[in-house]
């Protein structure tokens, strides 16, 4: 199996009472991720906070891989 690749976007998502980071594939194909996955930041986390953090991660992460156990070896 071949190596996949998504583009991903960052989003301040509120679930519950504290803000968390939603990851979003933003590039069209194989999904390589479940579409609910998040990120659940530290009590206390402001929202000014999560924006920043999702900030920074969308300017610094280029994308997700999926790496079959074949191809890392």
């Amino acid at each position: 199996m071949p190596t996949l690749r998504a583009q991903v976007t960052f989003r301040v998502k509120e679930p519950g009472a504290e803000p968390a980071i939603s990851v979003e594939q933003s590039s069209k194909g194989v999904e390589i991720f479940p579409e609910n996955l998040v990120f659940d930041l530290k009590p206390g986390t402001s929202m000014k906070d999560a924006e920043r953090i999702a900030n920074y991660l969308n300017e610094n992460i280029k994308g997700i891989l999926q790496i079959s156990v074949s191809d890392s070896s």
